[in-house]
């Protein structure tokens, strides 16, 4: 199995401060989505949320915001302790300040994934706030990206857009104590199947059922930040190797994908549907040996600035044959190609 080169990251402007060192700490399944794109769109100062989260709770905060004013602005993410002092295990996948905001959606994604189930930083928390990002966003640029923690207290998040020339105006605007975007258990495990000689087998991702606020039944359309965890079963009942191919296909407009791929291998397109961009690509590519199966696990998370929902496909290169039983059948057979697209910015 073969990936192509690794891709170059940006360097976003931010201040970290508060760090304490490292942990391996892994979450599988996260228990609590906080999605911060209420308003997406940063017209002026505010307070975007303020969110309590207990101990021993993990949380994903997805957020992906555009300053459409004519001065720059401060976004920036605090937690604190309620009480006493503890310890918080965190991982950020930040990208931009950028103007492409697909793109910007697209590298918190993949840097996600990148860096997950690797360790994590460790933050030392007391009752005084500490400052987990601190972006400056120019005029018509994008920042996106994905924050996932647990720690051993309860803790409150918030997230302000500050204008840096008034920040004590700033601080002043009135806070929003509950936010509707917040969703339980946002992880999604399915199994599918697909046997040569069926014509495809398409997986939707980010479309019905949505995920809903607890409280609200707000839905979150499109699933953004929802883990999709699929658990594929390839079988070729064929006398012959036969091709299996999974490709991208967004179904309402420009999209990309970031797909890991059994735990280990991160599979990415560049912009896939709306005008100029190809309808669908293909992710990958292997042989299916004689009368076998193979099971492969695919992860992947709506990102942030691209149209979702889309679809997964599986299809293969032709219709199976009469069965014969073979006798000596090797793994010599199995042969695979990931198709890794070359990100590009547009």
């Amino acid at each position: 199995m073969s990936v192509g080169r690794p891709l170059s990251f940006f360097f976003f402007k931010s201040s970290i401060l508060f760090f304490w060192g490292w942990l391996s700490l892994t979450v599988s399944a996260v228990d609590l989505l906080v999605v911060s794109n209420s308003p997406e769109r940063l017209s002026e100062p505010a307070s975007l949320f303020i969110y309590p989260v207990p101990a021993r709770k993990s949380l994903r905060l997805l957020y992906h915001h555009k300053n459409v004013t004519s001065i720059p602005l401060r976004f920036i993410i605090t937690v604190k302790a309620t009480a006493g002092s503890g310890k918080m295990g965190a991982l950020l996948a930040a990208a931009g300040p950028v103007l492409d905001e697909v793109f910007a959606g697209h590298k918190a994604v993949s840097r996600y994934w990148n860096q997950v189930p690797k360790t994590k930083a460790m933050w030392s928390l007391s009752t005084q706030e500490s400052m987990l990002l601190d972006v400056l966003i120019k005029p018509d640029e994008i920042v996106s990206g994905i924050f996932e923690c647990e720690s051993d207290v309860d803790t409150v998040f918030e997230s302000r857009v500050i204008d840096p020339e008034y920040p004590d105006a700033s601080y002043a605007v009135m806070a929003r104590d509950v936010t509707p975007m917040v969703y339980l258990s946002p992880t999604m495990v399915r199994d599918v199947f697909y046997r040569i000689g069926d014509i495809v087998s398409e997986i939707p991702i980010g479309g019905l059922p949505f995920v809903r606020n607890p409280l609200s039944e707000y839905p979150l359309k499109g699933n953004y930040g929802v883990t999709y965890k699929i658990h594929a079963n390839l079988e070729n009942p064929d006398r012959v190797a036969r091709r299996v191919m999974l490709f991208f296909s967004p179904v309402g407009g420009i999209a990309r994908a970031v797909v890991r791929l059994n735990g280990t291998q991160v599979l990415q397109t560049g912009n896939v549907g709306g005008t100029g961009f190809p309808a669908i690509v293909e992710l990958l590519s292997l042989n299916l040996p004689p009368q076998s199966k193979k099971n492969m696990v695919l992860e992947i998370i709506p990102q942030s600035g691209s149209y979702y929902p889309v679809h997964l496909v599986f299809r293969s290169d032709g219709p199976a044959t009469v069965e014969m039983p073979l006798a000596n059948k090797t793994d010599s057979w199995v042969q695979e190609t990931i198709i890794t697209q070359k990100l590009r910015r547009s």
